[in-house]
Formats: structure tokens, C-alpha cells, sequence
């Protein structure tokens, strides 16, 4: 921006203006546009795995975060079936983790009377991989 003084870039501009003048203007924080960029990219990731799933004949549930529900905060976000054992993915890129509500839920899932298989998923080729695991593991042998 020339010769201007840095208080004058967006950057420090945004971080003047009230949340609603920020909208109203559709001027984001480095912070607001870094959450923006995690939860775009989360989703897509999310979009990519269930197709996965969808391709090899799984009928995933995604949890849908624009939209109130009966889901107990926390749920992973995608569950499905293999070969009759329940499976959760909570889908994060790669530096991020499990907040604390989904930590819990994580843990309360892992154990009895659930007991159902649990993973962090950080990408396609993870998500990938611990399916064929899956395969193998609960594929009825013939």
C-alpha cells in the first residue's frame, strides 16, 4: 500500500471496528478469515471422505453445522457401519484437534457400551487407509 502508515491496512482497520461493523462491511480479522479459511477447507475435506464412503457403498451420516439439532455437541463428524461395527471419523486438518466437547465424546464412544472404532481423520489418504483397515479387520471371511 505505498508509503501509508500500516495502520491504515485492513489488517489494523478490522481490528478497530465492532463485529457488526465488521459485517456489515464484510471486513474480516486475520483471525476471522484464518476460522473462515479452517472451516471451508474442514468441510471440503468432509465432502471428499463421504464421497469416498459413498463410492464403496457406505451410507455415511454427517453431522450438519448450519443447522440446530438433537446431536449432542461434540458427535463426530461422520459415522457409518462396516460390516455391522459402528465407526466415527472427527474430520481435522492437519495441526488441529479434537476441542474439548469432542474429546469427550471421542472417549465416552471408545468405551463400553459403545465400543465403537474412533478416529481423528487429517486427510483423504488417511481416510482412505483406515477404511481398507477396516475392511480387513471386519469383513466377514467366506
Amino acid at each position: 500500500m505505498g508509503n501509508y502508515p500500516s495502520i491504515l491496512h485492513m489488517q489494523n482497520v478490522a481490528k478497530c471496528l465492532s463485529e457488526k461493523d465488521r459485517k456489515a462491511l464484510k471486513v474480516q480479522t486475520r483471525e476471522e478469515a484464518e476460522l473462515a479459511y479452517v472451516a471451508k477447507s474442514e468441510k471440503e475435506l468432509q465432502r471428499k471422505i463421504e464421497s469416498l464412503l459413498n463410492r464403496r457403498g457406505y451410507r455415511p451420516i454427517r453431522q450438519r453445522m448450519d443447522r440446530k439439532s438433537n446431536i449432542a455437541e461434540g458427535m463426530p463428524d461422520i459415522q457409518f457401519s462396516c460390516y455391522g461395527q459402528a465407526v466415527y471419523w472427527e474430520i481435522k486438518l492437519p495441526g488441529r484437534n479434537p476441542d474439548p466437547a469432542q474429546k469427550e465424546q471421542i472417549a465416552a464412544l471408545l468405551t463400553a457400551p459403545n465400543s465403537a472404532e474412533v478416529r481423528v481423520i487429517r486427510s483423504y489418504q488417511e481416510a482412505f487407509n483406515h477404511l481398507q483397515e477396516l475392511e480387513r479387520k471386519y469383513k466377514p471371511k467366506q
